[in-house]
C-alpha cells in the first residue's frame, strides 16, 4: 500500500473565528493519517515497541494553496518517502471534491530509543517500506531554520498534561498551535499564513513552561522559537506568505 487515503471533513472545531483552517488541525490531520499508514505497513507506533523504539516527528513543512471552508469534505494522501540513516520522509497531498489539490507538505522522522530516548537506526523500516520513488516529494529539507535569540520579553506558554501525547510529551500539533498563538497574540488578531513550518529540538513534558520568543522575518512573516525552562532550544518555527490584509474576514 504505497499510498493511504482518507476522507475529512472540516468541523467548526478545525477553524478560527474567520473560518479559517487553524494550524493546529492541518498537524493534527496530517499526523494521524501518518500513524494509521505506518501502523499498516508494520511500523507504526506498535509495530515499533517490539524494537524498542519509537517514532518523533524531526521536521514538517506545509504549502497551503487554498484554505478550505467549514464542513468542506477533503481527501488527505499520505506515502513514505527515502530512509536516509537515521532520518524517515513522508509527504502529504490535500485535494478537494473536485479533486484539486490545495495543500501539499513534506515531514522528517526518526527514531528513538524507549530505554535511552537516543536516536537508533533501524535497518527493518526499510525492508517493510513499499517503492515510492516514483511518487512526488513536495520538499526537500536542505536548510536549517534559525532560531530567534532568547532576548527581550518572552511568552509564555504552560504546557498542560492534556497537551501531551501517547510518548509523554507535548504533540507536534500543539508546538504549531503555540507558534500561531505567539504570532497572533503580538498582532492582536488572527493571521493566515499560507506557509508553516517547524523543526523540533528538545521535547517539552507538563508541567513545564515554554518560554517563547518572535521576530519578523522581513516578508511579512514570523519566526518563531520555544525555549525550555533550562534555556534548551525546543523548537524553531517559520510561517510565512501571510493573506492580504484585504482578503481576511
Amino acid at each position: 500500500m504505497k499510498i493511504l487515503s482518507e476522507n475529512l471533513r472540516i468541523r467548526y472545531r478545525d477553524v478560527n473565528r474567520e473560518g479559517r483552517l487553524k494550524a493546529f488541525s492541518w498537524f493534527g490531520f496530517m499526523q494521524e493519517i501518518a500513524a494509521d499508514h505506518a501502523e499498516a505497513l508494520g511500523f507504526g507506533y506498535h509495530g515499533m515497541t517490539e524494537f524498542g523504539i519509537f517514532w518523533v516527528l524531526e521536521r514538517m513543512k506545509l504549502r497551503i494553496l487554498r484554505q478550505p471552508t467549514v464542513e468542506e469534505s477533503l481527501t488527505l494522501e499520505t506515502w513514505p518517502g527515502t530512509f536516509r540513516r537515521l532520518f524517515a520522509a513522508r509527504h502529504f497531498r490535500f485535494t478537494d471534491q473536485a479533486g484539486k489539490v490545495i495543500a501539499l507538505a513534506s515531514s522528517q522522522w526518526m527514531t528513538l530509543s524507549l530505554e535511552n530516548q537516543r536516536p537508533r537506526r533501524v535497518e527493518v523500516i526499510g525492508d517493510r517500506c513499499p517503492d515510492t520513488s516514483d511518487l512526488p516529494v513536495p520538499f526537500e529539507f536542505t536548510t536549517r531554520l534559525a532560531a530567534v535569540p532568547p532576548e527581550g520579553e518572552a511568552q509564555l506558554f504552560p504546557v498542560r498534561y492534556s497537551m501531551e501525547d501517547v510518548n509523554g510529551h507535548l504533540n507536534n500539533a500543539e508546538y504549531m498551535a503555540i507558534a500561531q498563538d505567539a504570532a497572533e497574540q503580538l498582532a492582536g488578531h488572527p493571521l493566515n499564513f499560507n506557509e508553516l513550518e517547524i523543526v523540533f529540538h528538545a521535547a517539552v513534558r507538563a508541567p513545564e513552561t515554554l518560554r517563547v520568543h518572535t521576530a519578523p522575518d522581513g516578508a511579512g512573516g514570523q519566526s518563531v522559537s520555544g525555549y525550555r525552562e533550562d534555556g534548551t532550544l525546543s523548537f524553531c518555527a517559520a510561517l510565512r506568505d501571510p493573506e492580504p490584509a484585504e482578503e481576511r474576514r
